[in-house]
This record gives C-alpha cells, structure tokens and sequence, in this order.
C-alpha cells in the first residue's frame, strides 16, 4: 500500500519559497533561542516595538543574508489579514 499523503479537501497545497523560508525561520529559533522570529518584511506590517533585531542570517538555500527579528511578546498579527 502505498504511503497515505494529505490532500485538502479542495485540492490546494501550500508549496514555494515563502513555506520554504518560514520552515527555515521556524529552524532558525533553535539556534537563536527564540520561540518566534519574523524577517523584515513581516516586522515592516507590525505595529509592535516588542521586536528585538537579531542581525543577519544566511538561510541554507539562500544567496541574500535575511534580517531576523526575535518576538518577545505578544504581537498582534491582524495586519497580516490583509496579505490574503
């Protein structure tokens, strides 16, 4: 039998370069001992100043070094409704 793979209901799936970095940012949180860290694009939607720069990061894959930010609290995400 062969392996069961999920499929939405509708038939749509998430693939391409952003899932592909957020995976990476997600991995990223280990090595910087954060819960969550945005890049710069999804810092510039936020209103919040509970964002603390964690420089640079060259992501694997990646030839442009990302700009990281560490959440150090609660955010509100509602800004990013809008990217939808």
């Amino acid at each position: 039998m062969p392996p069961r793979r999920f499929a939405p209901p509708d038939g749509v799936t998430v693939i391409g370069g952003v899932v592909n970095i957020s995976w990476k940012l997600q991995e990223l949180t280990k090595q910087l001992g954060c819960d969550l860290i945005v890049s710069r694009n999804v810092r510039a939607l936020l209103v919040e100043d509970d964002l603390e720069s964690r420089g640079l990061a060259t992501l694997p894959g990646q030839t442009e070094p990302l700009e990281v930010f560490a959440v150090l609290g609660a955010v509100d995400l509602s800004a990013l409704s809008s990217l939808t």
